[in-house]
């Protein structure tokens, strides 16, 4: 995401994404050929479920680029789309 413009519409999206309550849409990053974004709402938000749900998603499901917010629950994951597909099946098992 070398373009600025790129990145400002990355960020404006991702924020309005990270108010949500329902998990978004991906959002394919420009320039990038197969790197996405997207917002998880966690169905459980303690700090000890969101620990492991990152480890998980980083150690079992080798996405790498994870991150997490804990007021909502939510988790950001950037990957291609079979990690955003893997992610999204790990995550709608805790519910």
């Amino acid at each position: 995401m070398g373009d600025t413009k790129a990145q400002l519409e990355a960020i404006e999206w991702l924020l309005g994404a990270m108010s949500g309550t329902v998990p978004s849409a991906p959002y394919k990053l420009e320039g990038k050929s197969d790197d996405m974004l997207r917002v998880f709402a966690l169905p459980h938000g303690g700090a000890t479920e969101v620990q492991n749900l990152i480890k998980d998603l980083r150690g079992k499901l080798r996405i790498q680029k994870v991150f997490n917010r804990t007021n909502p629950a939510l988790v950001v994951v950037r990957g291609k789309a079979t990690d955003l597909d893997a992610a999204d099946k790990l995550i709608g098992s805790l519910k």
